[in-house]
């Protein structure tokens, strides 16, 4: 009975410092304007570490309801992780319109040499 309410989180270290990486990527590529396919992998992995947290979150008040400082910690790195995805995905957008042919030709003079 004990063994099942456990929590176990294998690389619980791991997991936070390769997290707290990728947040400093996430970062950068905008910080630094990098291409856009690089914001999209960079927030598709960042949407798999929100995944994570969720669950872990989740586990954490079913198993340790009587921990509010905790859980409270958790809610806010979520909370970061939302704004930073979605600076992440805006900048994405942003890259592929500014780069997308579709949305140049909306704005191209085509002359066709009739007058009047």
């Amino acid at each position: 009975m004990a063994a099942r309410n456990r929590l176990y989180i294998p690389n619980l270290e791991e997991f936070f410092n390769d997290f707290f990486q990728l947040i400093q990527q996430c970062s950068n590529c905008i910080q630094e304007n990098s291409n856009g396919r690089l914001a999209e992998f960079l927030g598709r992995r960042l949407e798999e570490y929100q995944r994570s947290l969720r669950v872990m979150y989740g586990r954490l008040r079913d198993f340790r309801n009587n921990t509010p400082d905790l859980l409270n910690d958790f809610e806010q790195i979520l909370d970061v992780v939302s704004r930073i995805l979605k600076g992440t995905w805006n900048y994405f957008i942003a890259m592929i319109l500014a780069t997308s042919p579709e949305n140049n030709a909306l704005c191209t003079t085509v002359n066709h040499g009739l007058v009047g």
